[in-house]
């Protein structure tokens, strides 16, 4: 075995990446995610409440709402415990605790399951499988569970899962915090591009990372640009003090 390579005397110090960035990404084979959706009737739901937090329903496709009300009871009773609305149901009101029970955020959501099932019956007459409206279902949830991959992986220090992660685009995302409490800044920058929305629960934080989606020839691909917010010091500092405000 060769010995290990050493830098000579005298060479200079690698200068180390100045910002707290990190980035993710993941690719995701969109046929697997028709296959697992082309399963007897509440599979798909399920998976699909395993990927999709509550709060990304009322956002989604008609086809992706429907799945998502086949799969089952509450959000949180089957999808491995983490309920959705314990940490993201009361953003809207700012009230403790509304989002358990049936606070603004789950009604509207209902509300918009409610309009997708419509929806999907008026457009598909029954045959989703084979529905233009189902291809789309199949290619927002691979392009959501890429994205959510990829922010994992930008985020490793704050042990994420699927429904500590928000894809929305960044006029939803607004829509859904409100103005008052939404980043100014964000949507000028990105438009209204998809934005990664994290939940750092054991500091109860939410901060905001970068996310683009793509979709090509069977696959869906996505990068996420995230941060250390511990590393960089306080999020005001990071915005110029713009997210610190009451």
């Amino acid at each position: 075995m060769p010995p290990p390579l050493r830098a000579p005397l005298g060479a200079p110090f690698p200068i180390p990446f100045p910002l707290p960035l990190r980035i993710g990404t993941d690719i995701c084979r969109v046929p697997r995610i028709a296959q697992i959706l082309r399963r007897p009737p509440k599979e798909p739901g399920r998976f699909v409440r395993r990927v999709l937090a509550a709060p990304e329903v009322a956002f989604a496709p008609p086809v992706v709402r429907m799945m998502w009300q086949q799969g089952g009871g509450p959000p949180g009773k089957d999808d491995g415990g983490t309920t959705s609305w314990r940490g993201w149901g009361a953003i809207r009101t700012g009230e403790p605790g509304k989002g358990e029970g049936e606070g603004e955020g789950e009604g509207r959501v209902k509300e918009e399951v409610k309009k997708g099932l419509e929806a999907a019956e008026r457009q598909d007459g029954g045959k989703l499988k084979d529905s233009v409206e189902f291809r789309r279902a199949v290619e927002f949830v691979a392009g959501r569970f890429a994205a959510k991959e990829a922010a994992f992986k930008a985020h490793p220090h704050l042990h994420l899962g699927f429904h500590d992660v928000l894809i929305l685009a960044a006029g939803d995302a607004q829509s859904m915090f409100g103005k008052e409490r939404w980043p100014p800044l964000t949507n000028s920058r990105t438009g209204n591009a998809p934005v990664a929305i994290i939940r750092d629960g054991d500091k109860g934080r939410i901060q905001v990372a970068q996310i683009s989606i793509s979709h090509d020839w069977g696959y869906a691909t996505a990068v996420c640009m995230g941060f250390d917010a511990d590393s960089a010091g306080s999020i005001g500092q990071l915005s110029g003090g713009e997210t610190g405000r009451e």
